[in-house]
Formats: C-alpha cells, sequence, structure tokens
C-alpha cells in the first residue's frame, strides 16, 4: 500500500455543527470506532470541549455574515502503516499542526487534539478562518485550485520529511474496467508447477547436419517470467483487492463516523428547536389578542431596524448624495462601536447630533428627510407623519426667510424640528 498523506477539511457554519465535532473530538458522544481503553491516551492542547467553544467564540469578530464559515475543522493523518510507532505518528502529526499555524497565523489556530484511540492515530485542529481581520474560509478553501496547492503544499513541508507522499495528482496508473478486473479476480488459482523440462533450452530450429538452434539463456528467463505472471495473475489480483478492501473499509468507518455524528447533532438540534417551539406556542396561547398584535407590530418593527441596520453596514450607499453619506457614516460608526447591536444605539441622540450638524451644512428640511428615509429610529414612523414634520420645517424655514428679508440679516438656522424615536 503507498505511503501518502491524507488532509481533510470541513467547514462549520455554525455553534450547533462546531458542538457535534467537539464531542466527538473530546469523546463525549459514543463513538463506535475508538477503542475506549485507548481513549485516555488522547491528547489535547484544551482540556475540554467547553474551553475550544469559548476560545472560538471570544475570536470571532463581532459582526459577521449570517452564512460565514465560524470555524474550520481539519483532519490530518496519513494511510494505514505507513509510520511506525506513536513516536513516528507524533512526530508527523506535530509538523502538521506547524504547518496550520504557518498556514492561519498561531492566534487562529485556537485547538488542536491527537487521537491515539482509532485504527490510524491523527490529528483534528480548530480555526477560525481569518483574513485582514474578517471571516473569509473561501481564501484558505476556495475552489478545486486553492484545495490542490493546499494538498501539494502539506505534501511537500509536512509529508515528505517523514515519507510521505501527496495523494492521486496526475496519477499515470491505467485503468482496468471492471468487467475484467471481475475476470481476472474470478479466474481460478491453480498451482505454480515448474515441471524440469521447462527450464530446458527448447529447440528453435532443427538442422538435420548441423546441432539445432535452442533457446538462449535469457530466451529460457523471458519465457518461465512470462508464464509465472500469467499463474500469478489472479493471486496478485487477490492480493490488491484485499488492500483495496482494507483501505476502504478504513474510509467507510472514518465516513461512518462523521455521518452518526453529524445525525446525532441534527437530532440534538431538532429537539431543542421543537422545544423552543413549544414553549413559544404555550407563551404565545396565553396572550390576548391585543398583545398577539403588539407583539407582531414589534416583531415588524425590529425587522424593519435590522434591515436598515444591514443596509447601512453594506456598501449600498455608496453612491448617495452627500447628506446622505454624512448620516450613513454616523450610524456605521455607532453601530460598529456597540458590534452590530442596534438596540443599543441611541438613535434619537444620534439624529439629534447629525441634525445640529446638518442645519449649517445643507437644510433643516434635507436632514430630516434624511433621517425620516434612514435612519433605524424611525422606521415606524409613517408617511403622513413624515410629510407632517417636513411641512413643519419648510414653514420654520420660510419664516426665518422672511424675517431676515424684512431686518436685512441672514437668515438663521430654524430651530430643530423635534423628532419622535419611532420605538
Amino acid at each position: 500500500m503507498g505511503s501518502f498523506t491524507i488532509l481533510r477539511a470541513e467547514k462549520l457554519k455554525c455553534f450547533g455543527n462546531i458542538g457535534g465535532s467537539l464531542a466527538h473530538n473530546y469523546r463525549t458522544r459514543d463513538t463506535p470506532n475508538a477503542d475506549p481503553v485507548r481513549t485516555r491516551r488522547n491528547l489535547h492542547s484544551m482540556p475540554k470541549s467547553a474551553n475550544v467553544m469559548l476560545a472560538i467564540k471570544a475570536r470571532l469578530p463581532g459582526v459577521r455574515r449570517k452564512d460565514a464559515v465560524l470555524c474550520i475543522e481539519y483532519m490530518i493523518s496519513c494511510s494505514p502503516g505507513a509510520l511506525k510507532g506513536d513516536e513516528q505518528h507524533l512526530a508527523y502529526l506535530n509538523d502538521a499542526l506547524k504547518w496550520l499555524k504557518e498556514r492561519h497565523g498561531k492566534d487562529n489556530v485556537i485547538a488542536a487534539s491527537i487521537h491515539l484511540d482509532e485504527t490510524t492515530p491523527h490529528l483534528v485542529g480548530y480555526v477560525v478562518p481569518l483574513k485582514g481581520g474578517k471571516l473569509n474560509a473561501k481564501a484558505f478553501l476556495g475552489g478545486r485550485q486553492i484545495l490542490s496547492k493546499m494538498q501539494t503544499d502539506f505534501a511537500k513541508k509536512v509529508g515528505a520529511p517523514h515519507k510521505l507522499r501527496r495523494g492521486i495528482e496526475g496519477s499515470t496508473a491505467r485503468h482496468t474496467s471492471i468487467k475484467d478486473w471481475y475476470c481476472v479476480l474470478n479466474e481460478p488459482v491453480r498451482p505454480i508447477v515448474i515441471p524440469k523440462s521447462a527450464v530446458q533450452p527448447k529447440v528453435k530450429r532443427k538442422r538435420p547436419f548441423l546441432p539445432d538452434v535452442v533457446e538462449a539463456p535469457d530466451e529460457v528467463t523471458d519465457r518461465l517470467n512470462r508464464s509465472l505472471a500469467k499463474l500469478l495473475k489472479p493471486i496478485l489480483a487477490r492480493a490488491k483487492m484485499s488492500e483495496f478492501q482494507e483501505k476502504k473499509a478504513d474510509e467507510i468507518r472514518d465516513l461512518v463516523t462523521h455521518a452518526q455524528r453529524r445525525l446525532a447533532d441534527m437530532e440534538e438540534r431538532a429537539c431543542k428547536a421543537e422545544d423552543e417551539a413549544s414553549r413559544l406556542r404555550e407563551l404565545y396561547g396565553a396572550l390576548t389578542p391585543s398583545e398577539r398584535k403588539g407583539l407582531l407590530q414589534l416583531a415588524q418593527r425590529n425587522m424593519k431596524i435590522r434591515r436598515r441596520c444591514e443596509k447601512i453596514l453594506s456598501d449600498a450607499y455608496d453612491n448617495f448624495r452627500e447628506s446622505v453619506s454624512r448620516f450613513v457614516a454616523k450610524a456605521k460608526d455607532a453601530l460598529l462601536r456597540v458590534k452590530g447591536r442596534w438596540w443599543d444605539v441611541k438613535w434619537s441622540d444620534l439624529e439629534h447630533a447629525y441634525m445640529q450638524a446638518e442645519m449649517f451644512l445643507s437644510s433643516e428640511r434635507e436632514g430630516l428627510e434624511v433621517i425620516l428615509e434612514h435612519s433605524p429610529g424611525q422606521v415606524n414612523t409613517t408617511r403622513t407623519q413624515a410629510a407632517g414634520i417636513i411641512a413643519t420645517a419648510v414653514e420654520k424655514e420660510s419664516r426665518s426667510a422672511e424675517r431676515a428679508s424684512l431686518t436685512n440679516e441672514p437668515a438663521q438656522p430654524a430651530r430643530q424640528t423635534y423628532l419622535k424615536d419611532s420605538g
């Protein structure tokens, strides 16, 4: 069997996935393919799975996309039997851990474990895929080319010093059809018997008055080798099948473990979701019609606020007029300071500060229009209410301009129109 490196990476997109992986990693969940007697020999950089979960959460940025990959789980091993004893395996896996830290940065490799209780020792590493301060798993695992380069780099830097090579890449192996393979496999194995006459040179050409032309020693060797190859063909096929089956059995065991882990995680999440849904149904059933209506309105308001905040944090306002850009800059800064928790922002204070400056940079009317249209604090202001507020501002500006024309003095900014926080 070839001596190959094994490197696999899995994206974990939610804390439930991470928790399920950690439960398998720390053997807090039944692991059929692990030997419980040897489990105590497993090595962990952190004592408990809870410590790893806390460390991952602490490393994650406060603001992130909903579909972002929170963590990458690496599994690093080698072909069964390629390395001998724990010493060789540990040397290889320690080098693999150094490679992970070089690839992702020491601070982003949160935890690592070495399992010695399964068929082949292997490393499991948990990495927060930060690049430039943002979650970016695509930079490390995005596309076949990046994955192929990763495998090549790992085999060169980690595998080669331990006499391990990269898996199939541009393989020159010839494909044998399933039909041909089974024809060889099912061919009866005959006893290998070489008769004495077979080793004697055969007569190639008889000559009447001269010695016969016989095979040269090299020709005898070639003939015997061809005969042996034909006799050995089904035996070698069976040997290869046994090797293939052993390798596939290891892969199937890994797949079964992975599937069981994911299934248990999904079942656990489904149970929690059902419990939460049941609790909410009971609470909702106890509400009066007016309370239900109020709850619905609150949910709708929060959804509107969330949408406005998400738009502010995106690049959607890049081409808007300057007055909008000034408000968005203030709002974005406020959201980033509270790590995206929009309910912690005092929108009325932010609106007031914006208006104080805007009345000198543009006009009260334009500032009010910006706030009413874009501020998360004004999501419940109706069109009628907004029109009334704007009309009041226009009237004040008109009176101010009229007084200025009568007194021959420059018009002063109107006193700020009072805005109610729609929350």
